[in-house]
C-alpha cells in the first residue's frame, strides 16, 4: 500500500504540475491575444491617420490650384490695367487739354487715371499676397507628404 500511495502522490503532483503549465500557457495565450489586439488597433489607427493625411493633401492641392487660378486672374487684371494706363499716358497733358470740351472732362480723365493707378497698386498687393499664400500652402503640402511617408514606414 505504501508504494501505491507514493505512486498516487507522484501522479497527483504531476497532475498539479500539468495544471500549472496549462494555466501558464493560457495566460501566455491571453497575453499574446491582447498584444495582437493592441497591434491591430495601432495598425488601424495608423491607417486612419494616413487617410486623414491623404485627405489633407488633396485639400491642400485643391487650395493651391484655386490660388494659382486667382493669381492668373489678378495678373490678367494687372495687365489690362497697365495697358489702359499705357494708352492713357500716350496722350500728352496738352493733347488732353486741347481735346477736352470742358475742364470737367480733364478732371474726369485725371480721376480715371488715379482710379486705374489705384487698381494697379491694389492688384499688385493682391498678387503678392496670393504668392505668399501659395508658397505657404506648398510648404504645408510638403510637410503633409513627409508626415504621410513617415506614418507609412
Amino acid at each position: 500500500m505504501f508504494v501505491e500511495q507514493k505512486q498516487l502522490d507522484e501522479l497527483k503532483r504531476q497532475i498539479a504540475e500539468q495544471q500549472r503549465i496549462v494555466e501558464q500557457k493560457q495566460r501566455e495565450a491571453q497575453s499574446l491575444a491582447n498584444e495582437i489586439a493592441i497591434m491591430d488597433g495601432q495598425i488601424r489607427e495608423t491607417e486612419i491617420a494616413l487617410e486623414v493625411t491623404k485627405v489633407d493633401i488633396e485639400k491642400t492641392n485643391e487650395e493651391i490650384a484655386q490660388k494659382e487660378q486667382e493669381l492668373a486672374e489678378q495678373k490678367r487684371i494687372l495687365n489690362e490695367s497697365m495697358r489702359l494706363m499705357y494708352e492713357e499716358n500716350e496722350t500728352s497733358l496738352l493733347e488732353t487739354l486741347l481735346s477736352s470740351h470742358s475742364f470737367s472732362m480733364v478732371l474726369d480723365r485725371m480721376e480715371y487715371l488715379t482710379v486705374v493707378k489705384g487698381k494697379i497698386d491694389g492688384t499688385i498687393k493682391k498678387i503678392e499676397e496670393i504668392k505668399r499664400e501659395l508658397e505657404t500652402k506648398k510648404v504645408n503640402l510638403e510637410v503633409l507628404k513627409k508626415t504621410q511617408e513617415a506614418k507609412a514606414n
